[in-house]
């Protein structure tokens, strides 16, 4: 099976054996440069290091989007059909697999198979997998957010876990808006405990090292060292 690898030098085609003759001799897949092919399929994009951009299409470059005035950081790896917004910043090392990541964004860490709103910050070590992430989410250091929906407003905080898998299958945390989870929060969401969901509620606020099992009401805060839930007003 052919697949599209492109270097955004120069579109090319290649399988396997391709590569591993290119390898053998001693060639760089960014040898053959052609700059005016960048500046004419990426209008308006900036890429700080080009020639370490790469990406893996099999359905050919039409399937990357990349919106006038974002940022490409070098070592960024695109995998699959991508859309990226408007003046949105791709941090370093990025890896971006089937996702669409909206306006105004700052994206680092590996997305995969999700979708993200505008006006979204990630961080360089944050995971986010078959996720959708409103606008106005912060998840910026040692996130993973698996099978996951988080409402507008809403800040990650460090180390935050949402534990997706029960041992038998994967399931779903619905995060509501201005919730704010404290460090190294583990959301742990059982089909036996929470029928396939956990749903923590609008307002809510997770307490730093809480283990939360259970569904967690709209604008009540989760403290102590047995997760003792009270409850708040919540936030207008």
């Amino acid at each position: 099976m052919v697949s599209a690898a492109y270097y955004l030098k120069k579109e090319r085609i290649m399988d396997h054996e391709q590569s591993l003759s290119l390898y053998r001799e001693g060639k760089k897949l960014y040898d053959l440069v052609d700059i005016d092919f960048i500046n004419k399929r990426f209008k308006n994009v900036v890429f700080v290091d080009w020639e370490t951009v790469y990406v893996w299409l099999p359905s050919g470059l039409d399937s990357l989007h990349i919106g006038a005035g974002s940022v490409i950081g070098p070592h960024v790896y695109f995998f699959g059909e991508t859309h990226i917004g408007e003046h949105t910043m791709i941090q370093p090392g990025t890896r971006l697999t089937r996702s669409t990541i909206g306006s105004r964004c700052n994206i680092g860490g590996h997305i995969i198979d999700a979708c993200i709103g505008s006006d979204v910050a990630t961080g360089p070590n944050t995971e986010i997998t078959r996720s959708t992430i409103m606008e106005h989410v912060t998840a910026k250091h040692f996130c993973y957010l698996g099978d996951t929906k988080i409402g507008r407003h809403t800040n990650i905080g460090a180390s935050t876990i949402t534990a997706n898998y029960d041992g038998i299958q994967k399931n779903k945390t619905v995060i509501g808006e201005h919730v704010k989870t404290g460090i190294h929060s583990n959301l742990v969401s059982t089909q036996k405990n929470n029928k396939g969901a956990l749903r923590i509620g609008d307002g809510a606020i997770i307490g730093a090292n809480a283990i939360i099992t259970q569904d967690v009401p709209a604008g009540a805060v989760v403290v102590g060292l047995n997760n003792i839930i009270q409850i708040r007003e919540v936030y207008e």
